[in-house]
């Protein structure tokens, strides 16, 4: 391997040293020489160069070289030898089907040149960039490819203009762009060069094409770590809803990828303009549009701090904010608000009024809000809503499915708002249920399908249609058009289920049928897996009841001795935005010596920065330390970087005495249990304090044997985990088919 740069993570320096993450995150905190980190696409990586610098340091023991290294071998050595063969790779970067489309296949051997140089996130984004250089700056390409090795390449991309006004492309695509070796680069660029991509850009071109599928996998690969991607289905629905026309403008004051804005030009060509939070956003949302062919006039900035368009109005505002963001307003802020001044910490009904007043008369707004905001009691958020509805600027509220957005629970509604009349007071509003449409694609998936977009819109644009008030009376378990007088009674809760009843609450057979078909799959996957893990636990126990059992030396030590003792903070501001924002492990997501990500929360970036001491690193293991306790969870690769919360405590194992998941087995003893609730202080509710615990007896066999220990001990893991899962399924289970039971001749 030649001294490339890529970027790499914790977990490949770990891989390829051949060592523990934990081992590394070690390295890292006790040297101060360790190669500094950089964010790229939203995580933390290294420079691949400097890392095999800081490892040639380090000589390998001799009790830990591996049968093809000589004595004297440094991890850097074995770092670069296992990092040759990862450049050269030909396999896909992700699983695929067979290409559908040619530019398909050559799309994906570029990823695939580009595997093991950085990770999945900023292969796609210097993708995403050479397409949008070949279809729209036809010059620079010319130029690109006439370099002649990948230095005269990156000189060519970081001159790349995204506009007019001299913005250039994402840090993140110069950045790799600049740390990609010769032969990687102008082979990736080579490759992008025989796509056809056609003469022109536009909605249907190809261009377009190739960068919605680099943008779907990105969010996928960004995950809750960054980006904001609206699902396809969705952003048609706000398109046809808003309903813009080719005289209208369009305004999305907070573009996540540009999703939305190309979702409303591609329906009527309008007049489109937007503002974006993040650079990243900004760079994102300029090549999405351009390759979509849409001409835009976008800004930078926080429109609620620095609104780049303040005398200005629009006829369509479309927009996904960020949900209950904190802190959204600049210091010293007075302005002025139509209905009520919102409260610091949460931006929501910041964003409706912002919405309602930049639009011009007869305008429309269509917002993504979850679904808290409906029905919110905090005092000043009911005082707003309750104004906004006796200004008659609410139109429609639609519920939507739960689970429609990757990597976020949390339900949500559309709003549709129109500008401020004084002379209209109080309005009808229409409710739509949707919350039972759209079918289930993944387990923790659904997606509405194109007849559910069809049906919302119809029933919004009939119910506009209408001749006066009190005319539409909406239709049964689905929509319902309510007077004032009504949601005045109901304390101005503009909830769709408040006020849309079904006249009889069946379930729906064909809906019934399809998720039972998903969960038959499910469990029959388990059931499988439940074969695999009870023979895996037969041969374990035959070997330990055979009397292979490990060696029982070993020495006694205390736990604040081989372990670095760190108690969760005492209260944290956070919210329900799974989407955006940093995980916080509570103890309820502790659960059989696991971290689970179920019902999580978490905290806004700029809590999180103030919190650092308190990030989980791989290794880790998470204690609860008040209220139910003996409850541990080992921190993995997919935790890594979460927060420790409150009713927790944090144990860092030092990797050359402890191993984690030996440590975890043995804090779940019934011994250590039992030392514990001895220990443990408080009447009404359990506690243990750092002393406590850093006092606490452990018992360490050589660390070989723990990890013999924890290797005997996982095929029991693994089958309650299976065992587990096989039972939510069948409550699940259980729980869709009594009502189908209950009403057997119902087939709506």
């Amino acid at each position: 391997m030649t001294e490339e740069a890529h970027w790499v993570s914790l977990k490949d320096i770990a891989g390829r040293a051949g060592v523990s993450a934990s081992a590394v995150s070690n390295w890292r905190a006790r040297n101060r020489d360790f190669p500094a980190s950089h964010i790229v696409a939203g995580q933390e990586t290294f420079d691949a160069r400097e890392v095999a610098r800081w490892l040639s340091k380090r000589r390998i023991p001799k009790n830990r070289l591996e049968p093809v290294e000589a004595p004297g071998t440094s991890y850097g050595d074995r770092f670069l030898r296992a990092a040759a063969p990862a450049a050269t790779q030909e396999a896909p970067a992700w699983p695929r089907d067979e290409p559908q489309e040619p530019w398909e296949k050559k799309l994906w051997e570029a990823a695939a040149v580009l595997r093991g140089a950085y990770d999945h996130a900023t292969s796609l984004e210097l993708l995403l960039a050479l397409v949008y250089i070949k279809a729209v700056k036809k010059d620079v390409w010319r130029s690109m490819l006439a370099a002649r090795d990948s230095r005269g390449v990156s000189d060519v991309l970081s001159d790349v203009k995204l506009a007019e006004n001299g913005d250039r492309l994402p840090l993140p695509i110069l950045r790799a762009a600049d740390h990609t070796s010769d032969s990687l680069l102008v082979r990736v660029v080579k490759l992008v060069d025989e796509i056809d991509l056609g003469e022109s850009v536009g909605p249907e071109s190809v261009a377009a094409k190739v960068c919605d599928s680099l943008l779907d996998h990105l969010g996928r690969a960004m995950g809750r770590r960054g980006g904001r991607f609206t699902p396809p289905e969705v952003t048609r629905l706000l398109a046809e809803v808003l309903r813009p026309q080719p005289s209208d403008t369009v305004y999305d004051p907070f573009c996540g990828s540009g999703e939305l804005l190309t979702a409303a030009a591609a329906r009527s060509n309008p007049r489109i303009f937007g503002q974006t939070l993040h650079k990243w956003s900004h760079g994102i949302t300029a090549i999405n549009l351009s390759l979509h062919g849409v001409e835009a006039d976008l800004n930078f900035g926080n429109a609620l701090q620095a609104d780049k368009y303040e005398h200005r109005r629009f006829g369509r505002i479309v927009a996904n904010p960020p949900f209950n963001l904190s802190d959204y307003l600049a210091p010293g802020d007075s302005r002025s608000w139509l209905f009520g001044e919102p409260p610091e910490n949460n931006a929501n009904f910041a964003w409706l009024q912002y919405a309602v007043a930049k639009l011009e008369p007869g305008g429309r707004a269509v917002m993504i809000m979850p679904v808290g905001t409906a029905s919110s009691q905090n005092q000043r958020e009911s005082t707003i809503r309750k104004r906004m509805v006796e200004a008659g600027v609410v139109e429609c509220v639609i519920a939507l499915p739960p689970q429609l957005f990757r990597f976020t629970k949390i339900p949500t509604m559309v709003w549709v708002l129109g500008d401020v009349e004084p002379a209209r007071g109080p309005a009808e509003i229409l409710f739509i249920d949707a919350r039972d449409a759209g079918q289930v694609i993944e387990r923790s998936r659904r997606q509405l399908t194109p007849d559910d977009v069809e049906r919302i819109v119809t029933e919004y644009q009939t119910w506009r249609d209408r001749r006066g008030l009190g005319q539409y009376k909406g239709v049964d378990g689905f929509s319902r058009a309510v007077s004032p007088g009504e949601i005045k009674e109901n304390k101005y809760v503009l909830t769709p289920a408040r006020y849309v009843r079904s006249s009889a609450k069946q379930p729906n057979a064909a809906r019934t049928a399809e998720r039972l078909a998903v969960l038959r799959g499910e469990l029959d996957k388990l059931n499988a897996q439940a074969v695999q893990v009870r023979a895996a636990l037969s041969a374990r126990l035959a070997h330990l009841e055979s009397g292979q059992r490990p060696s029982g030396e070993g020495r006694e030590a205390l736990l604040g001795e081989v372990c670095d003792v760190l108690l969760g903070p005492g209260t944290v501001r956070r919210r329900g935005d799974e989407s955006s924002g940093t995980p916080l492990v509570l103890p309820r997501n502790l659960r059989d010596n696991r971290i689970t990500s179920d019902n999580l929360d978490v905290v806004p970036p700029d809590t999180a920065k103030e919190l650092f001491r308190y990030r989980l690193r791989v290794g880790d293991v998470v204690s609860v330390r008040a209220g139910t306790l003996g409850k541990y969870g080992r921190v993995g690769e997919k935790q890594a970087d979460w927060l420790l919360g409150p009713g927790c405590a944090r144990f860092r194992p030092d990797p050359e005495v402890v191993d984690p998941d030996y440590l975890v087995h043995y804090l779940s003893s019934a011994q250590a249990r039992r030392w514990i609730a001895e220990n443990a202080t408080g009447s009404a509710i359990k506690h243990v304090n750092s002393a406590t615990l850093r006092r606490m007896p452990v018992w360490l066999p050589p660390l070989p044997v723990q990890r013999e220990i924890a290797e005997a001990l996982r095929p029991f893991e693994e089958a309650e985990t299976v065992h587990g899962r096989i039972s939510a399924t069948a409550k699940e289970l259980r729980e869709l088919l009594v009502p189908g039971l209950i009403f057997p001749g119902d087939t709506r």
